[in-house]
């Protein structure tokens, strides 16, 4: 596991995110075939594994148990990281829309126009055109970003209501989700919320957590 240390709570951030991807990867079933270790159809089921992890870092009972933060200074780290999340969220839906639209119109000339257009209409915030390459991750990984946080949402809630708010403190909780790590890249994101009773690309939970927190 690596990160780049830049000080502050996102580091705890990063570290969190980067830890849900190595647990999933150190519980992984060793007797599975290579290829349902490593070969992944996509990166979108173990981004979903780090997103449940990092927000982790944010959530008022975590940091109540383990950093003995109040209530009132909980509530308002929670805040804080989701507006920054949501931010962090529409940027990828402008990285996301500018990619499939020059992509599918097989547009490349119009990459640095589509880039600054659709990410200023999505965030609000002016964007240069000069990165519209380098801001650009390999195999639409903007997508499977974007299916890992309607995803986490869902297993979030799975958590919350079967093994209560506190769920990181519950062994059960811990074995459901090292089950879920043992099948290494075996499943596709969207079998996996299937098989948890969730409707696949539902994005109400995450609306809802956001709502909640955001009003």
């Amino acid at each position: 596991m690596v990160i780049k240390p830049i000080g502050g709570e996102q580091d705890f951030e990063a570290m969190f995110h980067e830890g849900g991807h190595a647990l999933h990867g150190a519980a992984v079933d060793k007797n599975l075939p290579l290829s349902f270790k490593l070969l992944a159809r996509s990166g979108a089921l173990t981004e979903t594994f780090a997103f449940i992890l990092e927000d982790l870092v944010f959530d008022p009972p975590w940091l109540s148990t383990y950093l003995n933060v109040s209530s009132y200074s909980a509530q308002r780290i929670q805040e804080q990281a989701y507006f920054v999340n949501l931010m962090m969220l529409r940027r990828y839906l402008g990285k996301f829309s500018y990619e499939y639209e020059m992509f599918s119109e097989n547009a490349i000339s119009k990459g640095p126009t589509l880039y600054s257009r659709n990410l200023q209409e999505m965030t609000g915030f002016i964007t240069n055109k000069i990165n519209w390459l380098t801001d650009m991750d390999s195999g639409f990984y903007s997508a499977d970003y974007l299916r890992a946080w309607i995803a986490a949402a869902q297993v979030k809630d799975y958590l919350l209501r079967r093994f209560g708010r506190k769920w990181f403190l519950n062994k059960k909780a811990g074995k459901f989700l090292r089950n879920l790590f043992l099948r290494g890249v075996t499943d596709e994101l969207e079998e996996v919320v299937a098989r948890l009773g969730y409707k696949p690309f539902d994005i109400s939970f995450l609306v809802k957590g956001y709502r909640e927190v955001l009003g």
